[in-house]
């Protein structure tokens, strides 16, 4: 009876612990089963699980988009997949189907494993995470195109000899390594594209490859020579840049169809073909060699586009070209080619001609031919004579004709309104600067080093310049406020023989330098903050010895940002003399301030409102005559305790005085009376120091008369 209750009782107690786990069943949620291979129907189980093999080797569960994979037993409707009579024939997950997403990639890492999916004819594992070697894929017997570029693959490139339908192979950006295959089992190969890997050895000249029409070798480190690939008769583009090959470049006679051949960045040397054999090519690419000899005319290429010849050890005139009439680009910058430029008269197209660093000479052609130029580079070299007006460029954009010999006055360049770059700098240029009426676009404006005079235009008609660079020439004149040019960054005007006041440029909201070093510029400097120049970062202001900072603030601020301000009065100080000279007959004039009675010593404080007038004896003989009247200073200006010297020049501007009474500015012209008033400076001191003050005049014949006992001002 024992045996048989405790039987019951075992009995009712697992029913009941089952009814239990059936009621909690009912309550969770329903997963979603993994796929069961046995169980599909639309393609072999085989090919099932090689996909699964994919996924489970790819860390498929953190993919972006892995729709349907592991979760349902129809393998065809998985992100992805494409099948086509019961078979898998396309992979492609170089994406996530998100044709919005800026980001290519479905995010696949791990390694490639070696499928077992007998007619697949496309794998497209292009821009993921992938890692490892790449498989042989030898149970692909019909696949044609293989993508799996911008990856992190690295080892050997197989050979893929069980792949003989395949025509496009594309391993770019990778970290492949070791020697190319000379790939002879795949006879059907069109596209070869191993870029940007770190291939090294010779390359083969894929003999068994018949209708390979593109191949690209670039970015890796192949060296030896380059094959003349003799029996790749479609072949239509060759890429093999930035490498190390050397030797000699083949003529390629035996590539009838070549139309693109990019060799540049390398190590070759000896002559350039004249490629008379390739008459399809659009496309020559051998800048950066060490190629020499003189340059063919190439005149068996009628559809050449491109000539790219930069950066070599090339000699000789420059030809005419007369049988491009399709060239677009030209470029033979760095390199010995001497003699006098063509106007390629028979290049109507050309749109960039590029000739910097040359040993040219003579005068610049107007190139009155080439109406749809649009860049202009002649720089370095030796040209010589006027530079041209361009008047038939309406195109050009960029002209850069910088360290040659050219002089005479700068054209207006009216007719070229799409101009937005204009460098003349480090020639022999002469006269006064256009104001550029008509060059709207224009964003740099580069006349450095050169032998311009006058006053600086304020290029009212420039709105977009960004760049404004002028210095080391012979410029004179108060510098522009630039009102009507928002968008200027850089104002570079130092070295030059400027004057006045500096102007706030409180409408130059975007301005980051600011380099006026070097004149003879006078008074305050404008404090930039309140007038919104937060963005200005690099100012220099040395070498005008009649700058004052606005306070002691702002003499902080040059202090940090201009090293040279520091030494700036001491070096003003010490150009300057140690003593003043005597100046004519010795008698003393006097001071007034606010209509007080006149002294010679008057004390202020700062910030104070004052007019400052002075009487100036006059004699009895100068009486009625013409004569400039003169004011100069003597300063000594906390924290620095040398003496600086100034001048005040048409009642407004205050200069470095040199101490040379030849020298001397005129402060007003006038008729002379008896006394002569003259109100020397009307307004506020914001600097504490001190002043002495002498004045006087010159008469027309050259006789200076002034107060050798100066005026003293104190200002506390």
């Amino acid at each position: 009876m024992q045996s048989c209750f405790l039987s019951l009782s075992k009995r009712v107690k697992f029913v009941f612990l089952l009814s239990i786990q059936l009621l909690l069943l009912c309550w969770l949620p329903a997963t979603q089963a993994a796929t069961d291979c046995n169980a599909v129907t639309e393609i072999p189980a085989s090919e099932c699980r090689s996909l699964l093999e994919l996924y489970n080797s790819t860390s498929g569960p953190n993919w972006k988009n892995s729709t349907g994979w592991n979760q349902t037993d129809t393998p065809c409707s998985w992100f992805g997949i494409t099948c086509g009579s019961g078979h898998v024939t396309v992979v492609n997950l170089s994406d996530d189907g998100n044709t919005t997403d800026e980001v290519y990639g479905n995010g696949l890492a791990g390694q490639i494993p070696n499928l077992n999916l007998p007619n697949l004819t496309e794998f497209w594992l292009h821009a993921n995470y992938l890692g490892g070697n790449i498989p042989n894929f030898s149970n692909l017997p019909n696949l044609t195109w293989l993508w799996l570029s911008n990856n992190q693959l690295s080892g050997d490139i197989p050979n893929f000899s069980n792949l003989p339908k395949l025509t496009i192979l594309v391993l770019y950006n990778n970290q492949l390594s070791g020697n190319i295959p000379d790939f002879s089992s795949l006879p059907n190969l069109e596209s070869l594209d191993l870029t940007n890997n770190q291939l090294s050895g010779n390359i083969p000249n894929f003999s068994n490859l018949p209708n390979l029409k593109n191949i690209w070798l670039n970015k890796n480190q192949l060296s030896g020579s380059i094959p003349n690939f003799s029996n790749l008769p479609n072949l239509t583009y060759l890429g093999i840049t930035t490498n190390q090959l050397s030797g000699n470049i083949p003529d390629f006679s035996n590539l009838p169809s070549l139309t693109k051949l990019g060799l540049h960045t390398n190590q070759l040397s000896g002559n350039i073909p004249d490629f008379s054999k390739l008459p399809n090519l659009t496309q020559i690419g051998l800048d950066t060699n060490q190629l020499s000899g003189n340059i063919p005319n190439f005149s068996n290429l009628p559809n050449l586009t491109l000539l790219g010849l930069n950066a070599n050890q090339l000699s000789g005139n420059i030809p005419n070209f007369s049988n491009l009439p399709n060239l677009t680009y030209l470029g033979i910058t760095t390199n010995q080619l001497s003699g006098n430029i063509p106007d390629f008269s028979n290049l109507p197209n050309l749109t960039q001609l590029r000739l910097e660093s040359n040993q040219l000479s003579g005068n610049i052609p107007d190139f009155s031919n080439l109406p749809n130029l649009e860049s202009l580079d002649l720089t370095n070299n030796q040209l010589s004579g006027n530079i041209p007006n361009f008047s038939n460029l309406p195109n050009l954009t960029q002209l850069a004709l910088y360290n040659n010999q050219l002089s005479g006055n700068i054209p207006n360049f009216s007719n070229l309104p799409s101009l937005t770059q204009i460098s003349l700098r480090d020639n022999q240029l002469s006269g006064n600067i256009p104001n550029f009426s008509n060059l709207p676009n224009l964003e740099l404006l580069d006349l450095t080093n050169n032998q311009l005079s006058g006053n600086i235009p304020n290029f009212s008609n420039l709105p977009n310049l960004t760049q404004l660079a002028l210095y080391n020439n012979q410029l004179s004149g108060n510098i522009p406020n630039f009102s009507n040019l928002p968008s200027l960054k850089q104002i570079s005007l130092r070295d030059n023989q400027l004057s006045g006041n500096i102007p706030n440029f409180s409408n130059l909201p975007n301005l980051t330098l600011l380099a006026l070093h070097n004149n003879r510029l006078s008074g305050n400097i404008p404090n930039f903050t309140a007038f919104n120049l937060s963005s200005l970062e690099t100012i220099s202001f040395s070498g005008n010895c009649g700058l004052m900072a606005y306070d002691a603030t702002q003499e902080s601020v040059l202090t940090s940002k201009d090293p040279e301000w520091q030494t700036q009065n001491s070096n003003c100080s010490a150009t300057s003399g140690s003593a003043l000279p005597l100046l004519g007959d010795n008698f003393t004039g006097g001071i007034s301030v606010n209509g007080q009675p006149h002294q010679t010593q008057v004390t202020l404080n700062l910030a104070d409102t004052a007019a400052v007038t002075g009487d100036i004896a006059v004699r009895a003989d100068d009486i009625g005559k013409t004569a400039d009247i003169f004011v100069y200073v003597e300063a000594t200006l906390p924290p620095v305790p040398e003496i600086r010297y100034f001048m005040l020049e048409n009642g407004i501007n205050i200069l470095n005085w040199d101490k040379n009474p030849a020298n001397l500015a005129t402060f007003m012209r006038t008729t002379l009376v008896t006394p002569q008033t003259v109100t020397i400076y009307q307004g506020t001191f914001y600097y504490p120091g001190t002043l002495k003050v002498y004045f006087g005049y010159r008469l027309t014949d050259g006789t200076l008369v002034s107060n050798q006992q100066p005026i003293d001002i104190v200002i506390n």
